[in-house]
C-alpha cells in the first residue's frame, strides 16, 4: 500500500493481509491441528469438554459445544469419529492396555509415563492410544520363564533393573532416579554391616533320654 500526500510525497506501507479464507475469527492453527486428532479418538461432545478445560476457545472467544464442534469439523472437511476406528487403526485405550498386562489401569498409566510401554497423548486430558500389537509383545517380553511354586494361584511382580529402580522411586516418593539410586546404595551398604539377631544365639542340641 502507498499513501500519497497533498505535497507530492508518497509513503510505502507493508501490512499482513489475511489470506484466501482467513480472519480475525479464524481458530488457531493449533486448535485446528488439535480438533483434527481429537476426532479420531472421541465424539464431538468430549472433544468440547477437552477443548474448554484446555482454555482454547472458538474464534470468537466462545466456548465450544458439541454443535459448535460439529459444524467446525463440516468446514474443515473433518469426518466425524466412529466407535470402531480404533480397532480399525489398531489402536487400544489405556484401560485394554491395563487388561492385557493384568495390571491397574494407574499402573499401566505410570508406565505409560515413564516409557516402559509406547504411547502416545495427544494433550493432556486426551485418551492414551497404544498399539495393539506392543502391548501383548511387552508382556511376552516381561512374562516369568518359570513358576516360582507349584500353586498356580501365586504370582510373581517382575521388574527389570530400570523399572526396579523406578518402582523403589515411587514407594520412596523420589521425583529423581538419581536420588533413589544413592539411597539404595546407602541403604545396602548399612544392610550389609548390620549384624542379625540370629547370629547371636548360641543352641545347643541335647539328645532326649
Amino acid at each position: 500500500m502507498v499513501l500519497h500526500w497533498q505535497g507530492g510525497d508518497h509513503t510505502a506501507l507493508k501490512l499482513k493481509m489475511n489470506t484466501v479464507g482467513k480472519h480475525r475469527w479464524t481458530v488457531p492453527e493449533d486448535t485446528l491441528t488439535l480438533v483434527r486428532e481429537l476426532a479420531r479418538l472421541m465424539p464431538d461432545r468430549q472433544i468440547a469438554r477437552l477443548l474448554n478445560r484446555a482454555g482454547k476457545p472458538t474464534g470468537r472467544g466462545n466456548g465450544w459445544t458439541q454443535a459448535r464442534i460439529c459444524s467446525f469439523r463440516s468446514h474443515h472437511g473433518i469426518a466425524v469419529h466412529r466407535a470402531s476406528e480404533w480397532a480399525e487403526r489398531g489402536k487400544i485405550t489405556l484401560e485394554a492396555a491395563a487388561q492385557i498386562m493384568d495390571v491397574s489401569v494407574m499402573t499401566a498409566l505410570r508406565m505409560a509415563r515413564l516409557g516402559i510401554i509406547k504411547g502416545r497423548q495427544v494433550c493432556y486430558g486426551a485418551p492414551w492410544a497404544f498399539k495393539t500389537a506392543d502391548i501383548p509383545a511387552y508382556r511376552t517380553r516381561n512374562a516369568p520363564q518359570r513358576p516360582l511354586t507349584a500353586d498356580p494361584a501365586q504370582r510373581a511382580l517382575i521388574f527389570n533393573d530400570i523399572e526396579s529402580e523406578h518402582y523403589d522411586g515411587w514407594l520412596l516418593g523420589h521425583r529423581s532416579l538419581a536420588t533413589t539410586t544413592l539411597y539404595a546404595q546407602v541403604s545396602t551398604a548399612v544392610i550389609g554391616r548390620t549384624a542379625s539377631p540370629f547370629d547371636q544365639l548360641h543352641m545347643e542340641i541335647t539328645p532326649s533320654g
